[in-house]
């Protein structure tokens, strides 16, 4: 499931990505907002964060306005992830110049 970091801006939870992704459901659960996020019944280290490439082992810490797109895979996940046990979280940021026209617009 690939969500667009427009649509993430337009929901109450644009605050928090991780509470975000928590209400697509599909096998996601949270325990708290804020908490770690658990996929299909695995812990909570078994999920892994990607953004722009690189793995990150402490969640997203990605401000939303930032995030251009978010992909969460539960289940057939692309064996260019690698050794992942419960699901991936990729994050990928937006550019400089998707910014600067961003702020040049308003």
């Amino acid at each position: 499931m690939t969500v667009k970091g427009a649509e993430l801006m337009e929901t109450p939870l644009a605050r928090s990505p991780l509470d975000f992704i928590a209400s697509l459901g599909d096998g996601i659960v949270q325990q708290d907002a804020g908490q770690p996020l658990y996929i299909r019944g695995g812990r909570a280290d078994a999920v892994k964060y990607i953004i722009d490439g690189m793995n990150v082992r402490d969640g997203i810490n990605v401000p939303s306005r930032g995030i251009g797109e978010i992909s969460v895979y539960t289940s057939g996940i692309p064996a260019k992830y690698g050794d992942v046990l419960s699901g991936v979280i990729v994050v990928e940021t937006k550019s400089y110049f998707d910014l600067y026209n961003a702020h040049n617009s308003n």
